[in-house]
């Protein structure tokens, strides 16, 4: 098993955004659509076999693989989720990533996020393969796991309402409505297409409606009613905080916080956000938090940021 170098490229890219996803360094949604759109730019600019670029030829998924070299498939299941055809396959899929993925995660946490969306995507491309097997296919594209992300919200928080892109001929808009509803109206898109199609081009339909089920699924189990267990924001006092939020992203992470005290879930993605800029009060060097409501800083600056004691406890 051997990539081309620009391949290699392309999974170091998707490496990279998975970790940084997992850190909860950076929006584990925007580390995902960051890394699509290099992998676009690689694709659209990067070497050919023929008129299939290499990128396509390597990572998509080729469905035999599934059973003659299930090593090689195993790797395109996951890099095929980060490969398009064209401008209007990614910009479809980045823009409703962006618009169900980042509330979804603000309430459920990067880490689960990333679990939703791979997981989910696994599901809509099995499903594809399963309704084709034993056809071939070149299957590519992050729809699954973006239908997996709408199932999942709209099973765990079906009453958060969202901007939801309509498309109408050329034109996109935009129409406010509950997750749940916006689920319906994605799903019965593509049975509606199918149904009137009769044949599916270009287009895994069957990907979309499989990481939906999955999606669903993963939010009946996975993220329903199960808030982070790390960091209790019971024992913080919000206003000790106030010294670290030095920049007006890290405040406006604070104000979110302490608007949402009483939502654990959303209170943690806030906490998680707050702690990625903010810094020492003393020295301005990053802080993290640790065990037990007391901050650290990289420079040795120990802070307790617990409701019943707020003082700095070493200098």
């Amino acid at each position: 098993m051997s990539f081309h170098p620009v391949s290699l490229f392309a999974i170091a890219v998707i490496l990279a955004a998975l970790a940084v996803a997992w850190s909860r360094r950076f929006l584990a949604a925007g580390a995902l659509a960051i890394a699509n759109i290099v992998i676009f730019i690689a694709t659209a600019f990067g070497p050919k076999y023929g008129s299939i670029p290499v990128i396509h030829a390597e990572l998509a998924l080729y469905s035999p693989n599934v059973t003659s070299d299930p090593g090689l498939a195993a790797i395109q299941i996951v890099s095929s989720m980060f490969v398009h055809a064209d401008f209007g396959h990614i910009f479809g899929n980045m823009l409703v990533l962006l618009v169900f993925g980042l509330p979804f995660e603000e309430r459920i946490g990067g880490r689960r996020f990333l679990v939703v969306y791979l997981l989910a995507g696994l599901a809509g491309t099995l499903a594809q393969v399963a309704v084709i097997w034993p056809g071939e296919i070149l299957l590519m594209g992050a729809s699954g796991a973006i239908f997996g992300i709408i199932g999942a919200f709209a099973a765990s928080y079906p009453n958060t309402v969202v901007p939801v892109p309509v498309t109408a001929i050329i034109l996109t808009f935009f129409v406010r409505m509950k997750v749940w509803i916006g689920a319906i109206v994605m799903g019965t898109i593509q049975l509606l297409t199918m149904a009137f199609l009769s044949n599916y081009g270009n287009t895994a339909y069957f990907a979309h409606l499989g990481g939906l089920a999955g999606g669903i699924l993963l939010g009946w189990t996975l993220v329903k009613g199960k808030a982070p267990a790390h960091r209790s924001p019971v024992a913080v006092d919000l206003e000790a905080l106030s010294p670290f939020a030095r920049d007006s992203g890290t405040a406006s992470a604070l104000a979110q916080m302490k608007s949402n005290h009483d939502e654990p879930q959303i209170f943690q993605a806030w906490l998680d956000r707050f702690f990625r800029t903010a810094s020492c009060p003393q020295c301005s060097h990053k802080v993290m938090p640790r065990h037990h409501g007391e901050i650290v800083c990289t420079q040795g600056h120990r802070f307790d940021v617990r409701r019943d004691r707020t003082k700095a406890i070493a200098a």
